[in-house]
């Protein structure tokens, strides 16, 4: 079962409007946009398919590899392929 949670200050921590962890999505606004449910819908998708560890994992590891290789935050968050995916999903 997905847990959501509304008007949440997690989401501020990371400078995002939503975040994701495992089966729980937690988003800043009280009634977030359909394309931003989409988009954290693909991210509790990728933590299934690969597990709570092995999808941060990733997501950390293709974040670090982005900055080593000079790009910035932006750029880094942007190039990730769960990012790319969940973007993806966005207009499904």
């Amino acid at each position: 079962m997905i847990k959501n949670h509304y008007k949440s200050k997690i989401p501020v921590l990371f400078q995002a409007r939503a975040i994701t962890f495992g089966r729980r999505i937690y988003y800043l606004d009280e009634i977030p946009p359909k394309w931003l449910i989409k988009h954290e819908m693909e991210h509790v998708r990728q933590y299934r398919e690969h597990g709570f560890i092995g999808f941060l994992y990733r997501y950390i590891r293709d974040y670090l590899r982005g900055r080593f290789k000079g790009l910035n935050h932006h750029e880094a968050y942007y190039a990730i392929p769960f990012e790319i995916e969940a973007r993806q999903a966005e207009r499904m």
